[in-house]
């Protein structure tokens, strides 16, 4: 069993596209990069990716402080806004002040005297001996 001639140049053929094929995809899978320039690419990666993740890590924390305090300000504002509208104020204002009857307020004499007090004079004001006993 020989092979005929033409067998032969069709084998031939199949090893010429197969070896062009791989041939072919050397040279796709091939890199134009430099390894010298890969590798300082590499180091320089190694060493300044940490220090940008940390500069990175930083504006973000305090980008969140600054927004978190922007946030209370605002809550405090809203707050105090409420308050205001919901309170009435705390001393009434001097023109809703009213007169004030002395006869109402007055204190009663101690149990061991029997003085009456003076209508003229306001209990709830202090008198000169009161101030110098403090």
């Amino acid at each position: 069993m020989i092979p005929e001639a033409g067998e032969d140049k069709t084998t031939i053929k199949k090893d010429v596209d197969d070896v062009r094929k791989n041939v072919d995809e050397d040279r796709q899978n091939m890199s134009n990069i430099s390894p010298g320039l890969a590798l300082v690419v590499a180091l320089a990666a190694l060493v300044l990716g940490p220090l940008v993740a940390r500069q990175f890590a930083a504006n973000q924390i305090a980008a969140a402080k600054k927004q978190a305090a922007a946030e209370a300000a605002a809550t405090a504002r809203s707050q105090a806004a409420k308050t205001q509208e919901t309170e009435p104020p705390l001393a009434p204002s001097a023109a809703a002040e009213l007169p004030q009857d002395n006869t109402l307020q007055h204190e009663a004499p101690p149990l061991s005297e029997e003085v009456r007090p003076d209508p003229d004079v306001n209990p709830h004001q202090k008198s000169a001996t009161d101030s110098e006993k403090v």
